[in-house]
């Protein structure tokens, strides 16, 4: 019984620090695939002219300025987060993206999996980016 007790216990114990970091790099890659994708056409994406259709059918206002922002601000973003560097000012501009992204194109076509990710940068705004991260290293 006291075994069972001292495994459970430790169960609850257990700190986030991996999980906190699985998310954080997983969304880092998403999103820069995601932007170097619309910006240099990496990972069989479309690229620039691409993105720009793609935005002008959804009714993005700007949609080449919006390209190239969105594109630089996933890959720089991303990049940020597959390193756990400045992981709470990353997840700020994803969010709004994400955000905007969920109300102007995937209300049509199904808004869960970007929720999911919305939700997941929520996380990371609160946990920051772990104990296995440079922002962790660069604190101490």
């Amino acid at each position: 019984m006291a075994k069972e007790k001292m495994f459970f216990s430790e169960i609850q114990d257990t700190q986030p620090y991996l999980s906190i970091m699985m998310i954080r790099v997983f969304l880092g890659w998403i999103f820069f695939k995601a932007g170097t994708g619309k910006v240099f056409g990496w990972f069989s994406s479309g690229g620039v002219e691409s993105t720009v259709k793609l935005f002008q059918d959804f009714g993005i206002p700007f949609a080449r300025f919006n390209t190239f922002f969105v594109g630089w601000l996933e890959y720089v973003c991303g990049a940020l987060l597959i390193m756990g560097l400045f992981t709470r000012a990353a997840v700020i501009p994803l969010s709004v993206t994400m955000f905007v992204a969920i109300a102007k194109v995937h209300r049509e076509v199904g808004y869960y999996y970007p929720s999911l990710i919305l939700l997941s940068l929520f996380i990371l705004l609160q946990f920051g980016g772990g104990r296995y991260s440079l922002d962790h290293m660069w604190k101490r």
